[in-house]
């Protein structure tokens, strides 16, 4: 199987006949870019009174793979809020299909339910103040 490089120069070279050749071209760079999608890495730096996050999205096709962790860093226990915002409409989750998950609070080693709703991290569950949420989790995105 070639590699990215490989196969953008092969679109680029084998299809200068084509009557439509910037749509076409660009058809199938896209296709390159699904098969070989890239991190999108969303964090801020840490303070008081605030979430702290660095979160990294890989989409294939329309699986989007999240991982990394949000801290609460305010001086009281978290639930029921929306804890991340996603600034990327790419990475959106699909819509009408919330998806429910567990992610690992550290250190208690104890599950925290949050659920992905369109754009939005939301805390179902409870995040003690100064705990970390680990994340390692899939969802799908709209087609």
């Amino acid at each position: 199987m070639a590699n990215k490089a490989t196969l953008i120069a092969n679109i680029n070279g084998f299809i200068t006949a084509v009557v439509n050749i910037t749509k076409h071209r660009d058809s199938m760079l896209e296709l390159v870019n699904t098969f070989f999608s890239t991190t999108t890495t969303h964090s801020n730096t840490a303070g008081a009174n605030q979430y702290t996050y660095n979160l990294k999205f890989n989409k294939r096709g329309n699986k989007v793979l999240v991982t990394g962790f949000i801290r609460n860093d305010y001086a009281t226990a978290k639930s029921g809020e929306v804890i991340f915002t996603n600034p990327t409409a790419e990475l959106y989750c699909k819509t009408s299909n919330d998806v429910l998950c567990f992610a690992q609070l550290d250190p208690s080693n104890a599950n925290c339910l949050i659920t992905f709703a369109l754009q939005n991290i939301y805390l179902n569950g409870v995040i003690p103040s100064g705990a970390t949420l680990v994340i390692n989790t899939n969802y799908l995105t709209n087609d």
